[in-house]
């Protein structure tokens, strides 16, 4: 019973009554219905410091194997877990291109290397700078992220074309959002007063070619105001380029290594229920990874994924090295998802946002060791980036199908 006075977990009913419970948007997290200290039963495992972005505008780097959190675009804090990178273009180093002038800045927070860009005199509309060149291979996407302090209306990001159709993103900064784009996905957050940039894109050509940003292109289409004014100025804090699409973060150098997250999990004689909910932001990869159990082989394993090729949310399950149940649907990433799973013999079902996707009586659900977050066996088909605002496992007979459908919705 909730109740005044009743502390958490002993006032939530499904933390009190599950073998663990991580509410990873409000820091709260118990095990067998007892309140614990993170990460409790959980081992986290990274090599390397990592960047964590707040929305208050501080970004920081975290020690290798910390936690992070960050805000998606469904509104939550979560736990942020990413895959392995390197960048593309470690030196940050940027020049003028047309009458701007640029310099160099003292390093700024986790920003090595930022860039001071002031338009000159408008007789040439493109006003910007550009990077150094980096190596872009044909049909490959890459990721650029890039951090803008300025307070010009409008700032644009262009590939360059010997590797790229010139593909470009438009920032209004004044509404925080992309105005147009040209053959790319672009997406902005704002971290105080900072504007994070993520375009992903597919090169057209193999070859070396930079990344422009600019504040005035002199196209009414591509950015739709008059030249900037002499003496605008615009800082670019860093650019970072990786392989991959989707939504990056800044490298804390030239790499950054894979998150872990696992835990073992609870006796699973009577079943278990799985309760996920959290956000893949983009198509990633092949097999994007939401959660994983096995054995340490690939006897015994249970997944949900992403897959690519057909756009579906997918729970797979193998037995003595035989796929042995594949329940699934077509859903679009990049949305706020409650999922449920029934990990049970003969009584597998999946769970999603409020309806039952399907369930299947005829499945022998072996024994797991281990229970990961983002990753399958050894790091498999870890996505870019996956966001879980909370996860918990209960025993099968602590809710009904019908219970989970509420509980998803």
């Amino acid at each position: 019973m909730r109740g005044a006075g009743v502390a958490w977990p002993a006032s939530d009913p499904i933390a009190a009554g599950a073998f663990f419970y991580g509410d990873f948007a409000r820091g709260r997290h118990a095990e067998n219905g007892r309140l614990v200290g993170w990460p409790g039963g959980w081992t986290q495992a990274r090599s390397g410091a990592a960047i964590e972005e707040r929305a208050n505008g501080d970004v920081l780097s975290k020690a290798a194997g910390s936690l992070r959190t960050a805000d998606h675009s469904g509104g939550s804090r979560a736990l942020l877990l990413e895959g392995a990178a390197t960048n593309l273009l470690p030196d940050g180093a940027m020049s003028a291109s047309s009458n701007a002038t640029v310099s160099a800045l003292p390093q700024v927070s986790v920003f090595p290397t930022p860039t001071r860009i002031i338009a000159g005199a408008l007789t040439v509309p493109w006003q910007g700078a550009i990077t150094s060149n980096a190596s872009f291979t044909a049909g490959t996407t890459y990721t650029a992220t890039v951090y803008v302090l300025t307070d010009a209306p409008y700032f644009q990001i262009t590939f360059g074309s010997a590797a790229f159709a010139t593909q470009w993103a438009t920032v209004d900064t004044v509404n925080g959002s992309i105005l147009n784009s040209k053959d790319c996905v672009a997406a902005v957050r704002k971290l105080g007063e900072v504007f994070a940039v993520t375009i992903s894109v597919a090169a057209n050509s193999t070859a070396a070619a930079p990344i422009a940003v600019a504040f005035s292109v002199g196209s009414a289409i591509r950015l739709p105001q008059a030249p900037v004014a002499a003496g605008t100025e615009m800082t670019v804090l860093a650019v970072d380029i990786e392989v991959g699409a989707g939504t990056s973060l800044k490298m804390p150098g030239v790499t950054r290594a894979a998150d872990g997250f696992s835990r073992p999990p609870p006796d699973q004689s009577g079943g278990l229920w799985v309760f996920w909910e959290g956000m893949l932001p983009a198509v990633t990869g092949g097999y994007d990874r939401f959660f994983h159990f096995d054995d340490g082989t690939s006897d015994e394993r249970a997944y949900l994924f992403h897959r690519a090729a057909t756009g579906q949310l997918e729970l797979d399950i193998y037995h003595s090295g035989v796929i042995v149940a594949q329940i699934g649907l077509v859903r679009a990433l990049g949305l706020h998802r409650r999922v449920a799973v029934r990990l049970q013999t003969d009584k597998v079902a999946l769970v999603l946002d409020g309806s039952t996707i399907g369930t299947d009586t005829s499945v022998t659900v072996g024994n797991y060791t281990t229970f990961n977050l983002a990753a399958g066996n050894s790091g498999a088909a870890q996505p870019p980036q996956l966001f879980t605002s909370k996860c918990w496992i209960a025993p099968a007979d602590a809710f009904s199908i019908a219970d989970m459908e509420v509980l998803t919705a």
